[in-house]
């Protein structure tokens, strides 16, 4: 990746040549929703870029044929299965989603990658400004094995927040392959009770803004 470097305010931020997947889901019908899904599923399978998709293709594929199915149980008019496709709608965004942060994560930013997977690249808009720092990061073991919980200050204009892992907090550092859209991240496939140092950027369509101060946690 290439690198340009800017000074904000005194700090320095780096802007990569990274891109941001969109599922672009707003807006489309469920028939449309669907047939977009499969789309996905089959630019996906065999795909190298995303070897071991998460969530996956078997679940996605379960997910939208049950949206398929709730769909077509419409036409029958009880308010039951509105309510069933409605849940069911819902369920299936969150899935896409979360496979829209994993086929970011692996991507890292190439919009050849992304666009391999059938999702849709986010164009750069000139309204997009760099963005700040991530602050006050917070973090304490999650609720399950190898998992931590971290909250951080929002950053205005963030599309995506990654992180990054580190055995010492000043070199190695690798990313956890875990992103959020929200001020919160849950991080999984740490080693249980080991130290592990970690660092989250704000991303949007012009890149990633500067790496929050390292945090040490223990992963539960």
């Amino acid at each position: 990746m290439k690198y340009s470097i800017f000074e904000l305010s005194g700090c320095i931020l780096k802007q990569t040549n990274m891109s941001v997947a969109a599922l672009n889901f707003r807006g489309l019908t469920i028939i449309e929703k669907v047939a977009r899904t499969k789309f996905i599923v089959s630019k996906t399978e065999r795909n190298n870029n995303f070897v071991e998709p998460s969530p996956s293709l078997e679940e996605i594929t379960e997910s939208v044929n049950d949206l398929e199915s709730k769909n077509s149980l419409l036409n029958e008019g009880s308010g039951v299965n509105k309510l069933k496709l409605k849940i069911a709608n819902l369920f299936h965004n969150k899935i896409m989603a979360d496979f829209t942060s994993y086929v970011q994560s692996k991507s890292g930013g190439d919009a050849v990658k992304i666009q391999s997977s059938g999702l849709d690249v986010k164009h750069n808009s000139n309204k997009s400004k760099l963005l700040a720092k991530v602050c006050n990061v917070k973090a304490r073991p999650g609720d399950f094995s190898g998992e931590v919980v971290a909250k951080w200050k929002l950053v205005k204009g963030t599309k995506l927040y990654i992180s990054h892992k580190s055995l010492n907090g000043l070199e190695g550092w690798i990313s956890t392959d875990c992103t959020s859209t929200k001020v919160k991240m849950t991080i999984t496939g740490l080693v249980s009770e080991q130290p592990i140092w970690l660092r989250f950027a704000a991303v949007n369509s012009l890149g990633h803004g500067e790496w929050s101060e390292p945090v040490r946690v223990m992963a539960s």
